[in-house]
């Protein structure tokens, strides 16, 4: 896990409490690889991760651009927990 939170000055007890919304930034190849996230909130550039992320079934993966919900553990660990297949 990166530690980007040792570099800046985000107000982690409160971001952790909240689900976020995001955009996976990560194609992944399997159902074991992890995924990157894009967390707009806090910085539209900023690539997050990489994370574990909910399946919804046993064919599809989540893709680049796919909007998700993002919550944080007790780690400090991200987490995708539902994603919605890009539209645009």
């Amino acid at each position: 896990m990166s530690h980007v939170y040792e570099t800046n000055t985000f107000d982690y007890p409160n971001m952790m409490a909240n689900p976020w919304a995001g955009v996976v930034a990560s194609n992944p190849v399997d159902f074991t690889q992890l995924v990157s996230v894009i967390i707009p909130a806090f910085d539209p550039n900023l690539v997050w991760g990489p994370y574990r992320w909910q399946a919804r079934d046993a064919v599809e993966l989540p893709q680049k651009g796919d909007d998700c919900l993002v919550i944080f553990d007790d780690n400090r660990d991200g987490w995708v927990v539902a994603w919605w297949p890009f539209s645009g």
